[in-house]
């Protein structure tokens, strides 16, 4: 499975085709960049895990606190002409909720599809899924997450008020051109693996993210639109 350079980030590239790149970040964000993107320390653990949600009987995307920063702050060092809007619909006890993102964790489904080497994580705690998982009498919201290094790549589930890593997921248009890394995994399990892991540092001054952000990708929509006209 290939493993790119895009934006100064390491992704794997889970699935190409006619439409679409669709790349799943190396491992998650850095405490560098927890620090620079996610600027509500009630959100934010010691350890720079991120918290799913501020409410904690909601296991919805749609509502998340992650999704807020993604697809505003974390937006910003990208490039939007390279990126598709992502539709993409979770399900609990019947009910469903579909999202438009630029921008968005990881379903359970396609966690199940990847290899162990790119679903796995060298984090402790464990990386968040969008999928909400249950809902508890008390009112106490779970989201599926994958395990960190004690059960690594398994799934699990999280309660929303608790922390994880942030792994980022966007569709890149299929004609963006990218850089590979030099390291590569076997699509067969048994085959070797050669890795070469590069970490780079990124610094930078924190600022307040937007709070709604169902306006915000409507204002980048719309703006786009009036840009092509």
């Amino acid at each position: 499975m290939r493993l790119v350079n895009y934006k100064n980030f390491e992704w794997y590239v889970i699935k190409e085709n006619k439409k679409e790149k669709l790349l799943f970040m190396k491992d998650g964000l850095t405490v560098e960049q927890v620090k620079k993107y996610f600027t509500n320390n009630q959100m934010v653990d010691s350890d720079y895990d991120v918290r799913f949600n501020k409410d904690y009987t909601n296991p919805w995307w749609r509502d998340s606190y992650i999704r807020q920063v993604l697809n505003t702050k974390f937006l910003e060092d990208l490039d939007l002409e390279d990126l598709n809007v992502m539709e993409t619909t979770v399900e609990l006890n019947t009910e469903k909720v579909t999202t438009k993102d630029y921008i968005r964790l990881i379903t359970k489904e396609e966690v199940e599809k990847l290899p162990l080497e790119v679903k796995k994580t060298n984090r402790q705690y464990g990386y968040w899924t969008m999928s909400p998982y249950y809902f508890y009498s008390s009112g106490s919201a779970y989201v599926f997450a994958v395990y960190g290094s004690s059960y690594p790549g398994y799934l699990s589930a999280n309660y929303v008020n608790f922390s994880g890593v942030v792994r980022p997921v966007i569709s890149l248009k299929s004609d963006i051109q990218l850089t590979d890394v030099n390291y590569s995994i076997a699509s067969d399990h048994d085959c070797d693996v050669t890795i070469e892991e590069i970490e780079d540092i990124y610094e930078a001054d924190t600022e307040d993210i937007a709070e709604k952000l169902n306006e915000v990708i409507k204002y980048i929509n719309e703006s786009k639109v009036d840009k092509d006209e």
